[in-house]
């Protein structure tokens, strides 16, 4: 029988003489030229039991800038020192959902999208309120150029004083480049990306008062998120999933101020089709130079991921980029 080259995405094709692959739990990695095949194929990690926490879902881990660990696990804060001992900080409002935890060097802000909001002193791990005037709460908080911006519930972004953990009143801004409406934000390269729904925009630090923050003139990407959750980044890669206005499902990778198409038209077809995409979860992990886009589904129970290659073209990182992991 001869060698057959699996070499391409593991995935069935509307047709299956262009593509009828499984791949389960591996994943390809790029030979050197004089090679006897052109890819071998390693095993993904597996999972060990380091913990257990409260019954519920592990909804958000968290390393601070002081390289305490904490987690979320239902609506319990956790920290979680080097023995992997959990200690209960405090309880959170929601059970479940989004959440988003970020600091200042001195603070651990929390917020689970709603208007609430909690922090934690990183030297002493006293757990408070978080509810300076003015403020709004929101599902993403990021820390940039010394200020703490968050995207809110009414659709806007909102921005601290610099140094601190104030808000002056006025200090929001939302999205103008569409009629579309902000949905969550994060910070690449000192700039926030801003996700409506159809649209992205980028933006940096103007100088402006009481917002300091605006659109970069001439950037504007015809691509929004379409579950909050799918939102993951890695180095200067940002990655989400998007619907067009046609209702294609297409999983994105954001880079510089571009984002290109990642999922083929086979992997968007079978997105697609499952019955809820709006609840995906992303993240993203490094294994050796590989770095992983981990994208899960829970209410169709399947799993996409995305291996990305530092210095590898973008046309040989699209040949090889997704398996299918049965869990």
């Amino acid at each position: 029988m001869p060698q057959l080259q699996l070499v391409q995405g593991a995935y069935e094709a509307r047709s299956v003489i262009a593509n009828a692959q499984r791949c389960i739990n591996l994943y390809p990695e790029l030979n050197t030229k004089d090679a006897e095949v052109p890819y071998t194929h390693y095993c993904t990690p597996g999972l060990v039991t380091l913990t257990q926490g409260n019954i519920a879902e592990v909804r958000q881990l968290y390393t601070a800038s002081n390289g305490l660990l904490f987690a979320v696990i239902g609506n319990i804060l956790y920290y979680v020192p080097d023995s992997f001992v959990l200690q209960n900080l405090g309880q959170i409002n929601t059970q479940s959902g989004q959440v988003s935890m970020y600091d200042n060097k001195f603070k651990l802000i929390i917020l689970d999208g709603s208007l609430y909001g909690w922090e934690v002193d990183l030297t002493t791990l006293a757990f408070t309120p978080f509810s300076p005037t003015n403020f709004v709460g929101g599902n993403q908080i990021r820390y940039i150029d010394t200020f703490l911006v968050s995207s809110t519930q009414n659709g806007n972004i909102q921005s601290s004083d610099s140094n601190a953990e104030t808000y002056t009143a006025l200090a929001e801004a939302t999205m103008s480049g569409d009629a579309d409406k902000l949905q969550i934000i994060d910070v690449v390269h000192k700039e926030i990306w801003s996700f409506g729904r159809r649209t992205t925009e980028v933006w940096s630090n103007v100088g402006g008062f009481p917002f300091p923050f605006a659109p970069i003139p001439g950037v504007f990407l015809q691509h929004g998120i379409a579950a909050l959750r799918s939102l993951a980044k890695w180095g200067l890669n940002i990655f989400f999933l998007s619907q067009d206005n046609n209702g294609e499902a297409l999983v994105m990778m954001g880079t510089a101020y571009k984002a290109d198409i990642i999922s083929t038209p086979a992997i968007s077809d079978a997105i697609g089709g499952y019955e809820t995409i709006s609840d995906a979860i992303g993240f993203t992990y490094q294994q050796g130079s590989h770095i992983f886009y981990v994208l899960t589904f829970p209410t169709a129970d399947l799993t996409w991921v995305y291996r990305s290659e530092e210095h590898t073209s973008e046309l040989q990182s699209r040949l090889h980029l997704v398996c299918r992991l049965l869990l």
